[in-house]
């Protein structure tokens, strides 16, 4: 399932564990790294937000997730975090929002993603990090080399990759 990117409130505040609460399935959460202003996670980056995020100023707004997630009998899920960051429409991108070239917050995508799991490992040293770049015709970010984003073994339990033939047409 994937977490309401509305605002913090929504991504530190999962309103979905309820409906999984109880069910005999290892949970995969689709975890925002920033809120987009909707339950929606295209969006433009909020380059403050983004900045906090990778300087730790944010870590709390993961925190409080994490133990929500502990609480509720998921302390041992994965976590599907910043999912499909090389593409341009998602909140947490690491390019344009047309895809055209690299930003100057792509050097934020790697520090927030270990400030992250660092915070949420630090509730439950048994959630499990997937790293989860997307790979489509019309995806790609300019300029990106996927090795420059990936945060390092020790911040990474498995690489997923989203493959699409097209999206849009």
């Amino acid at each position: 399932d994937f977490i309401d990117a509305t605002d913090w409130s929504s991504i530190s505040n999962p309103w979905q564990l309820s409906n999984w609460k109880g069910s005999p399935f290892t949970m995969v959460w689709g975890v925002p790294m920033v809120p987009c202003g909707s339950s929606s996670t295209q969006c433009a980056t909020n380059v403050p937000d983004f900045d906090a995020v990778a300087n730790g100023a944010d870590n709390g707004y993961f925190k409080t997730p994490a133990q929500h997630l502990v609480d509720n009998g998921f302390g041992s899920s994965y976590i599907r975090l910043g999912w499909e960051f090389n593409a341009g429409w998602m909140g947490w991108a690491v390019c344009n929002s047309d895809g055209s070239a690299l930003t100057s917050w792509a050097g934020d995508f790697v520090p927030a993603f270990r400030n992250i799991v660092t915070t949420m490992r630090g509730v439950s040293p048994d959630f499990k990090f997937i790293w989860n770049p997307i790979d489509s015709s019309n995806a790609a970010c300019s300029g990106d080399r996927l090795e420059n984003f990936y945060p390092g073994d020790s911040y990474v339990d498995m690489v997923s990759l989203d493959a699409y033939d097209g999206i849009g047409g």
